[in-house]
């Protein structure tokens, strides 16, 4: 089917245009929001440095222990 308007293929009308724009914006608005509940805190960083050294103490247990019973 040919094109009704020539000239306006992939062309936007101005109310495409106004219902993108605001979503894009609340888009950005709401990451904007989002984004810094997902940085890490100096907390978490401590908590980081105790799970590695009980996962390092874990492991040095499990290489390091005969077993039950003792073979």
């Amino acid at each position: 089917m040919p094109n009704p308007r020539p000239g306006t293929h992939g062309q936007s009308s101005a109310i495409e245009v106004a219902l993108i724009v605001p979503v894009i914006i609340a888009a950005i608005i709401i990451f904007v929001f989002l984004v810094p509940n997902y940085s890490y805190s100096a907390g978490s960083e401590v908590d980081t440095f105790q799970l590695n050294a009980m996962a390092q103490s874990l492991l040095q247990y499990i290489i390091t222990n005969p077993g039950n019973p003792p073979t």
